[in-house]
């Protein structure tokens, strides 16, 4: 079955929107995440790199700058403390003037890759 697991941080990455199938991937409950950092589900050797990548983001997105960062795939730490790669959109959220608010990350089931996508690389 595929899924597609929605996650939205405001600019100070803090998760305002934890949807059903973030629970199923994550192994968190909306109320246990909905509040806290990202650091919930970012495995901490990538925590400096995320930060830096993130608050970089949030300072320096200009008007001209695409709002989808594109597709990739990172590796995402679940509850019960193990690591797996997914394949993630990542995507700027923006206001009504144009002023970066938040990210928006879109995570898929491995089954829902098109036919012909690359595999998932083991972690």
């Amino acid at each position: 079955m595929e899924w597609y697991a929605v996650v939205v941080a405001d600019i100070d990455g803090v998760v305002r929107q934890w949807t059903a199938a973030a629970e199923e991937l994550f192994g968190y409950p909306a109320e246990t995440v909905v509040g806290r950092t990202l650091d919930m589900i970012i495995p901490e050797d990538h925590r400096e790199a995320h930060w830096a990548a993130f608050r970089a983001l949030m300072s320096s997105a200009t008007a001209g700058d695409p709002a989808d960062r594109g597709a990739v795939i990172l590796p995402v730490r679940r509850q019960d403390g193990s690591s797996q790669p997914a394949a993630v959109r990542l995507m700027l959220l923006r206001d009504a003037w144009n002023r970066p608010v938040g990210a928006a990350a879109v995570f898929a089931s491995p089954g829902a890759a098109p036919d012909g996508a690359q595999a998932l690389p083991e972690l």
